[in-house]
C-alpha cells in the first residue's frame, strides 16, 4: 500500500505547478520585477512583469490573477512613460473585469482609474473625462463618501481644468474637500492629479 507521502511526490511530478505553486511563482516574479525596477533595470523588470501575465493566463481568461497582473504590467509601462504599451494590458484587464463583474461594478473602478490616469498623462483629456465620469458614477453607487471618491473628484476636476471648464472643476474640488473634511481619519496612498 502506498503512503500519502509517496502519492504526494508522484502528484508533484505529474502536476508540477499546483495553484498554490503558481501563486508563489507569481508573487516571486512580481517581487523580482519590483526589485529590478527599483535598481533601474527596466528591461529585465518588464520581462518579469510580462512573464507574470503569461503565467497568470494559466489560471484562465477571467481569473483575478490575470486581471491583477495585466493591471500591474500596464502600471509598469505607465510609470516608465511607455504610454502606448500601457494601454493594451489595461484595456484587456478592463474587458475581462467588465465581463466578469459587469460594467458598473465596484471591481471595475481600479482598472478604470488607471485608464483615466493614463489618458490624462497622454493629454487625451476628452477620453480621461469620459473615464472619470464613469468612475464617478461607480463611486456614487458604491462609495459616495469615501476617500476614493474624493480622489476621483479631484482628478476629474484636474481634467476639467485642462478642458477650460473651471467652474465645474471648482465645484468638484469643493465636493472633494467636503468628503475629506468629513473623513479626516482615513488615509489613502493614491495621489491626486496636479
Amino acid at each position: 500500500m502506498m503512503k500519502w507521502r509517496d502519492i504526494a511526490a508522484i502528484a508533484r511530478r505529474l502536476l508540477p505547478y499546483s495553484p498554490g505553486r503558481y501563486l508563489k511563482r507569481l508573487e516571486a516574479g512580481h517581487q523580482a520585477g519590483v526589485d529590478l525596477y527599483s535598481d533601474g533595470k527596466y528591461v529585465e523588470s518588464e520581462r518579469r512583469f510580462a512573464n507574470n501575465v503569461e503565467l497568470a493566463r494559466s489560471f484562465g481568461e477571467e481569473s483575478s490573477e490575470l486581471i491583477d497582473y495585466l493591471k500591474k504590467l500596464g502600471d509598469f509601462y505607465h510609470s516608465t512613460g511607455n504610454y502606448s504599451s500601457a494601454e493594451q494590458p489595461l484595456l484587456e484587464a478592463m474587458t475581462i473585469t467588465q465581463e466578469r463583474f459587469g460594467m458598473e461594478d465596484y471591481q471595475v473602478a481600479p482598472v478604470l482609474n488607471d485608464i483615466a490616469l493614463l489618458y490624462y498623462a497622454q493629454g487625451r483629456y476628452q477620453e480621461a473625462e469620459t473615464s472619470f465620469k464613469r468612475l464617478r458614477k461607480i463611486f456614487e453607487e458604491h462609495a459616495a463618501a469615501s476617500a476614493e471618491m474624493a480622489i476621483c473628484l479631484e482628478n476629474y476636476a484636474a481634467v476639467l481644468r485642462r478642458l477650460d471648464r473651471d467652474e465645474e472643476s471648482t465645484q468638484l474640488r469643493a465636493r472633494a474637500k467636503k468628503i475629506r473634511d468629513a473623513d479626516q481619519s482615513s488615509s489613502i496612498g493614491a495621489p491626486s492629479l496636479p
